[in-house]
C-alpha cells in the first residue's frame, strides 16, 4: 500500500497507538452490491486483510463483515462493548503529556514503531 491509502492506515494506528489496537475493529460494508456477490467480495477482504492491514491486525485489531443488517450491527457492538477500555494514544498525548499532536508528528511516530518493531529504518516523516 502506499500513498494516501497508507498515510491514512499510519495515523490511525498512531492515533490509536499500540495499547489502544486491541480497540480498533475495521469493518467492511456493502459486499452484497458487488456484482459478482461473494466470491469478489471474500477476495477483496481477503486482500485487506493481507495487504493493507495486517500490521493492524498483527498488533490486535479485529475485522467484521457488516452485512447491513440489525443482527449484524448489534453482533459488532457488542464485541466492542466487553473489550478493555483504554485510552487511544491521542487522548493520552493530548491530556496527560500536553504534548504536540499534530499528523506529522502522530505519522512519524508510529512509522518509527512500526519499523523498530520489524528491525528496519524508520520511514521519514515529512518535512516540517
Amino acid at each position: 500500500m502506499q500513498g494516501a491509502a497508507a498515510d491514512n492506515i499510519r495515523m490511525l494506528a498512531a492515533l490509536c497507538g499500540a495499547a489502544g489496537l486491541p480497540n480498533l475493529s475495521l469493518v467492511t460494508t456493502k459486499r452484497s452490491r458487488l456484482w459478482d456477490g461473494a466470491e469478489r467480495g471474500q477476495a477483496r477482504l481477503k486482500s485487506l486483510r493481507e495487504r493493507f492491514w495486517s500490521d493492524l491486525i498483527r498488533d490486535g485489531a479485529s475485522t467484521w463483515e457488516h452485512d447491513g443488517s440489525r443482527d449484524s450491527a448489534v453482533k459488532i457492538v457488542d464485541a466492542l462493548r466487553h473489550k478493555e477500555k483504554k485510552p487511544l494514544a491521542i487522548q493520552e498525548r493530548m491530556v496527560d503529556k500536553e504534548a504536540e499532536v499534530g499528523p506529522d508528528r502522530c505519522r512519524t511516530d508510529w512509522a518509527s514503531t512500526a519499523a523498530r518493531r520489524r528491525g528496519k529504518t524508520p520511514i521519514a516523516g515529512p518535512a516540517a
